[in-house]
């Protein structure tokens, strides 16, 4: 299970459906989710949402700071990034110059990039930037307003990106998801995505079979071997990618 932690960014919604059309669960939690919650809920992963606040704000929401010790994959996305930077003692500063709407990135060596190009299009809407590099981070990501828009940990597996990947103004937010999911979290999040098509197939293949013995009353026994084969066979093959 993925939490998405919802800072009153007006994407988090959409985040968490981002994650569900690629075949993963996720559900929305407020910033004083508590450790023990997403223990419980056996999280796998954790995605900081963007924010209409700014982190140096004194009411500005936050998460529980024990989240970076659960050693499971972070996503943070804007505000997200912020956040992460801030977490690790690095400033976060207000600049003259915002970004709203499209930009183009040029992306560094990244697993979370994989299948990018060196430039992107990218979708912004902020107002604040990372002034400098966590101790520990790479930078990933950079723009022509910000020369620090993505950072990584990958021995944490910490990962902050200034643009918003949920949206259809990002050209391939989804690989950049996917990439999160598939690449650098749990393994069983792909195991349960392909079991699940497998599962489908084999609720047609079932309801196929049936039809064909209905309407065929005098069926052979082999025939009937060759069908019972034919309905273990998504099995077989999910058996030998795991």
């Amino acid at each position: 299970m993925v939490a998405v932690i919802n800072f009153g960014g007006q994407f988090a919604h959409l985040i968490a459906r981002r994650v569900r059309e690629l075949g993963v669960k996720s559900e929305l939690f407020s910033p004083d989710v508590s450790i023990a919650t997403l223990n419980q809920l056996k999280t796998q992963a954790i995605i900081l949402s963007g924010s209409p606040y700014s982190v140096y704000e004194k009411d500005s929401p936050k998460p529980n700071s024990k989240i970076y010790d659960l050693q499971i994959p972070i996503l943070g996305i804007c505000y997200g990034l912020q956040l992460i930077a801030n977490h690790y003692n690095t400033k976060v500063i207000s600049y003259e110059q915002k970004q709203f709407g499209k930009e183009t990135i040029k992306t560094k060596p990244s697993l979370l990039f994989s299948g990018l190009n060196r430039e992107e299009k990218v979708w912004f809407s902020h107002g604040d930037q990372v002034n400098r590099i966590p101790k520990g981070f790479k930078v990933i990501e950079s723009s022509k307003n910000s020369k620090i828009a993505g950072i990584e940990n990958y021995k944490k597996k910490v990962f902050g990106i200034q643009f918003h990947p949920e949206v259809t103004h990002t050209e391939k937010g989804k690989i950049v998801l996917s990439n999160f999911l598939f690449s650098l979290s749990d393994k069983s999040f792909l195991y349960v995505s392909i079991f699940e098509s497998f599962l489908v197939l084999y609720v047609a293949l079932s309801d196929l079979s049936f039809m064909s013995r209905r309407n065929l009353r005098n069926e052979s026994s082999t025939s009937k071997t060759t069908s019972f084969f034919g309905l273990l066979f998504p099995f077989f093959i999910l058996y030998f990618i795991i």
